[in-house]
């Protein structure tokens, strides 16, 4: 919960004044414009990507570490990348960013089938 309320919110200024946030950080008006799109097409999904580190450390922090860290290791080879590379080929470097949302995505349902379907179900301390 403290993950969505904290972060919807700023992501959300952050998406509707990415120019203004980024000029805090960057004075080239074409690299603004680049990191202005790049924020727009993946920001949002770093919400997600809390989610799941929020999944994988409650099962971490009981002893179940392997599939917590291998899951996104996985989406990151399995999913991310390969997406950003297929998607570059068409989009350029806006096909880059989509890899970014296509991985978390991918780890987060990992994560939760993994959680539900198994660990769920096992004895805990």
């Amino acid at each position: 919960m403290l993950n969505v309320l904290i972060g919807a919110p700023v992501l959300c200024v952050i998406c509707l004044f990415p120019q203004i946030v980024l000029s805090w950080l960057v004075t080239d008006p074409d690299t603004l414009s680049i990191a202005s799109r790049a924020l727009l097409i993946a920001l949002w999904s770093y919400l997600l990507f809390g989610i799941g580190n929020v999944l994988a450390g409650v099962m971490r922090s009981t002893g179940v570490v392997v599939w917590p860290a291998g899951i996104p290791i996985a989406a990151i080879w399995l999913v991310q990348l390969p997406i950003a590379y297929l998607a570059s080929r068409w989009l350029g470097l806006d096909g880059i960013w989509i890899g970014y949302p296509a991985g978390f995505i991918a780890a987060l349902l990992a994560l939760v089938i993994y959680y539900g379907l198994i660990w769920r179900h096992r004895p805990h301390q």
